[in-house]
């Protein structure tokens, strides 16, 4: 509420919220399923023990309708965190109502835990106290239907980000959805899903009697090695976008990230604190990266963004992405957010340079929805057109530790470039653009 009021979000340019999930959760701790058998808290807020009541350290169910009460006063949308595949094994459904779940117990014996995959998927529970819902029973499905049909009424929010989309059955989407539409017909509601798996298995969810979207994991996973590297080989980042415009459509609502609370932050494997390939967990507990050390840091998660402006779909920023907050993986990825006077030189160019994304995003239809064009690749530089009727952009980026000079004849007819929002050197002679890019730069420039 405080940074509402500040106008933070608004000077940053976001346009909707999405609420960590924020039903009441366990006081306790307990021994969560791997190897090391930690003891750990419900901090996340993905074990609810309550269908409708908000967890008092969040704050009050009046706090929360102010919040997002102020938030509409600003015309910023309030998207809720909403976990459907599961409650915690304190929760009244599974007290009163054992036959809405399955079996942690598989029939051979063996617990059906944390199986992600397969015949599995469906069923399986990812704690040994976190009992899965068995869709299979209409009661089940009603009785959750109906607590987000609740949650949507009671406090107008605008939409879920729906967990664990794959581990819950068609059946549920579409009653919810359907649901959503016959109870607020006038509402605008977004649904934006997570789902790690194949392209095919995560557009299955996305329709009109589904969700709206999910997480653009594709271009996520691949995206994130090149813009972490030294030297980035944009030319398999060109093949990925070249594919996801294929499976996910030139239009689409499909998020895109730079990190999330799921992952290790991205910066601090740009700054070469940490891997992709190391297990982000036990590096939260033992040995999380320090404050970044690198101003190139800064500027490769500044190009990874302005990627991700310049595509199609929603650019989701995970709380501190706009500003470079280090982190090793959950729960070292939840760190106090900073503000203000406590940023850093390259914490407050970062944010600087966000903000910019998200306003010509705005203004520019091209940068969203303008049909993309490759024109000139060479290992770490990448130039591409969005173009949106008579809108043409440029997108320029160096992936690279090295200032770079290119040249490259224009497939469109321009008459000349506009920089926006950068001081990049370039002439425009003929049909013949040079561009000069310092190491690890981006910028945007308009044609006309």
């Amino acid at each position: 509420i405080q940074k509402l009021e500040d106008g933070y979000f608004t000077e940053l340019g976001i346009s909707a919220l999405w609420i960590s999930p924020f039903q009441a959760q366990p006081d306790q701790a307990y021994k969560e399923w791997n190897p090391l058998y930690r003891m750990s808290s419900g901090y996340h807020g993905y074990w609810p023990v309550s269908p409708r009541e908000v967890d008092a350290r969040f704050g009050t169910k009046d706090e929360f309708r102010t919040l997002v009460n102020i938030a509409h006063s600003q015309h910023i949308k309030v998207l809720s965190d909403f976990v459907s595949n599961h409650v915690h094994e304190e929760h009244p459904y599974f007290k009163n109502n054992k036959e809405w779940f399955g079996n942690v117990e598989l029939p051979d014996g063996s617990m059906n835990i944390r199986r992600w995959d397969g015949d599995t998927r469906l069923t399986t529970w990812f704690e040994p106290f976190l009992p899965s819902f068995d869709y299979s029973n209409p009661n089940a499905i009603d009785a959750v239907v109906a607590d987000a049909i609740w949650w949507t009424q009671e406090y107008d929010i605008d939409g879920f980000r729906q967990d664990a989309v794959k581990h819950v059955p068609h059946t549920f989407w579409k009653k919810l959805t359907n649901e959503l539409k016959i109870n607020f017909p006038e509402k605008v509601f977004f649904q934006i899903g997570e789902t790690f798996g194949s392209d095919e298995l995560i557009l299955s969810y996305v329709n009109p009697s589904e969700l709206n979207a999910q997480f653009n994991f594709d271009i996520y996973f691949n995206a994130r090695n090149i813009f972490a590297s030294v030297n980035g080989e944009m030319s398999s980042l060109e093949k990925t976008v070249e594919k996801n415009l294929q499976v996910y459509h030139p239009l689409n609502l499909m998020g895109t990230i730079t990190s999330s609370h799921d992952q290790v932050r991205f910066i601090s494997i740009a700054d070469e604190q940490m891997t992709f390939s190391e297990n982000g967990t036990e590096r939260a507990f033992s040995n999380p990266p320090e404050n970044i050390e690198h101003v190139s840091s800064y500027q490769k998660l500044a190009n990874f963004t302005a990627f991700n402006f310049s595509m199609p779909g929603i650019p989701v920023v995970y709380y501190g992405e706009e500003i470079g907050l280090p982190g090793a993986g959950d729960p070292d990825n939840r760190r106090p957010m900073k503000f203000g006077k406590k940023l850093n030189m390259g914490e407050s160019m970062l944010k600087e340079k966000v903000s910019s994304l998200v306003h010509l995003r705005k203004e520019y239809s091209a940068l969203s929805i303008g049909d993309f064009y490759s024109i000139y690749l060479n290992g770490p530089i990448w130039v591409y057109f969005k173009i949106y009727f008579d809108e043409i952009i440029l997108v320029a980026m160096n992936q690279s530790d090295k200032q770079q000079s290119l040249s490259f004849e224009n497939p469109f007819s321009v008459s000349s470039w506009r920089r926006l929002k950068n001081d990049i050197p370039f002439s425009l002679a003929g049909n013949k653009t040079t561009l000069h890019l310092q190491p690890y730069s981006y910028g945007f420039f308009l044609g006309q």
